[in-house]
Parts: C-alpha cells; structure tokens; sequence
C-alpha cells in the first residue's frame, strides 16, 4: 500500500530524472503515507527498486514498514536497491527547516535495508527513525560513499565510532572520512546523533529518534581536529532511563555524496529527574539537575512564559526580589 504524494520523471523500479515520494517536488509540501509490501519468498522484495540511474530521487516523511499508527508492522524484506549512478536523498535535506516533518519512519525489514549496486550510486539519509530493521543495514558496503573513499568494505575501517570518554554532558567520537579541499572539496562530515532503537542495539546498531546533527569542526565542535569531534549534548531530549547513543555520519564532495553505518550503541547511565535548589552564597541560588534538557525559567505561572538559560548543570543565579519558576524542558528539534 502506497498512500500520501508522489512524483516521478521515471517508474518506481527503472530509472529517471526526478522522483519525489511522499513530498512535491519543490519539498514545499510533505505529506507522505504508509508504503508496505508483500513478502512471497521468491526473491524480490524490495520497498524501492532502481534498475537504471536515477538522479535527485527523494523519499520524505513516508512509514515504511509501519502502520501511519506509528506501531503496527507491514513487514517488508528488503529497503533499497540503487543503481550505480542514482542519486537519493531519504529523509531530511538537512537545510533546518521541518528537518523532523521530512524524516521517514523506516522499520521491520528482516533483509538488507540498502544495497550501493556500484560505486556511484549515492544515497544519503538524515534524520530518519529506524527500528527494528533485523538484516544487514548495507548489503555491499564497499560500495557505500565511506567505502569507496577508503577502498574497502571492511565495517571497522568505515563506521563511526562513539569514545569511551563520552557522557551526557558530551559526547565525543571518531568519524572515517571528512573535510579535505583536495579530494573533489570534499566537506566536513554531518554527524547525526540518535538514540539507539533498543530491540535492535547489540546486533544491528540503528537510531530511532534523531536528536541533532552537528559538523565536524562546525562552530560547536570543541575539538579542533578533523576527523575527531566532540560536543556538548547537556540539552538534547535524551530519555533518562535506558538511554543508548548510535552516530552516523553524511558526506559530501563535488563528485558524489553518501552516509555510513550507525556506530556502536554507547549507553548512558540512569539519571533523575528532579531538578535541586539551594541557596550558594548570600544574594544567589544555584540549580542542578542530572536528566539531559533545556534549563527554563518563568516569572509567573498565569500564564507561564518559558524562557530558556544557558548552561549545563549547574547554573548559579542571582536571588532578587519577586518570584521564578524553574524547569528543565526537552525539546524535540523541529
């Protein structure tokens, strides 16, 4: 079943210049739909089938695999096979504007999710949910943008990796390929953080709920070299209990573009949810709180008029005269 919108310049299953599932083509309009298929065993199988290149095809704000009920499954084999040459972009096209209405929900396929079919198929994906996707998540990974850029399809050499040192105040980590002016200008890696879909984490790392994306040596990036990051994550809506992290990483360059595998789930410690106050010193108050979210306060509660403050646990603050609320809020990114 396919509901919802869809342009094509060529079918679904052959090639063509443009097709746009689940969006116009101006990406003005997102109104995506359930799209689930038969399994009868033969072989096929797949959601979406490219025999022949295919540019600018983009998928958006579609549950594949899932009931619009966000839970009931439409099992599905296989997610994607692309032709060498195609060019897709799943998901969000990462301008900041409606990234989260742009996602797609992709879940319960038991094959592979992607297969590359060539070196130059191109498929980049952003802020998508995936949940429990069972099969491997690149069917020929040497073929995947990482893959080619390294010369190998061995998952160790092209996945990024989530450091030890990493909590949840920040997290820092170890992406395989980013900037470099002299490869096609090749730009600094997107980096995705999700939470980890928990039915799937020890066997095929995957990331249910988009939480930000930050760029390796962006302006919020505090580690200086290429290649490494490290970010402050004290206010991303992060659950507080059974929390696991998951990266994936988007690459571009004047050739081709491409995103890699998720890494390895990293779990974060439990946390509370209470947020302390105590007086500091005379004329201040200091606030502390361990759960991940957005300190904010409020003058009145008639109607309440959230402001946001700065800073991760904890904040001292000046104690004046009159009244203030205080929260800590978790804001989903738009």
């Amino acid at each position: 079943m396919i509901y919802g919108i869809g342009f094509c310049a060529g079918a679904i299953g052959g090639s063509g210049q443009g097709c746009w599932i689940g969006v116009s083509p101006d990406q003005a309009i997102v109104a995506g739909g359930e799209i689930g298929i038969d399994i009868d065993g033969s072989g096929g199988g797949q959601v979406f089938e490219i025999w022949g290149a295919s540019m600018n095809m983009t998928i958006m704000g579609n549950y594949i695999g899932v009931g619009i009920d966000g839970a009931t499954p439409l099992a599905n084999k296989r997610f994607l096979r692309a032709a060498s040459g195609t060019t897709v972009q799943i998901g969000s096209n990462g301008d900041g504007n409606n990234d989260a209405i742009e996602a797609n929900i992709i879940a319960n396929h038991f094959a592979y999710l992607f297969r590359f079919g060539g070196p130059l198929a191109a498929i980049t994906f952003r802020a998508n949910s995936f949940l429990g996707n069972t099969g491997e998540f690149f069917n020929d990974p040497a073929n995947s943008f990482n893959g080619v850029v390294l010369g190998t399809g061995d998952a160790a050499a092209i996945t990024p990796t989530v450091s030890a040192s990493s909590s949840r105040a920040e997290l820092a980590g170890w992406v395989p390929v980013s900037g470099d002016i002299h490869a096609s200008n090749r730009r600094n890696a997107e980096i995705h953080i999700y939470e980890a879909d928990p039915a799937t984490s020890s066997t095929a790392p995957q990331g249910s709920k988009w939480l930000a994306t930050f760029v390796d040596n962006g302006p919020s990036d505090l580690d200086p070299a290429t290649n490494t990051f490290r970010f402050n994550i004290c206010s991303l809506p992060i659950a507080s209990t059974g929390a696991q992290l998951v990266v994936h990483e988007t690459v571009s360059d004047d050739v081709s573009a491409g995103s890699s595998l998720f890494s390895a789930a990293f779990p974060l410690p439990d946390v509370s949810t209470l947020l302390s106050i105590s007086q500091t010193a005379p004329g201040s108050v200091s606030l502390s709180w361990q759960m991940n979210g957005v300190l904010q306060t409020t003058p009145d509660l008639s109607p309440p008029t959230w402001t946001d403050l700065p800073g991760c646990s904890p904040v001292t603050l000046p104690a004046g005269p009159g009244s203030a609320f205080f929260r800590v809020a978790q804001q989903m990114p738009e």
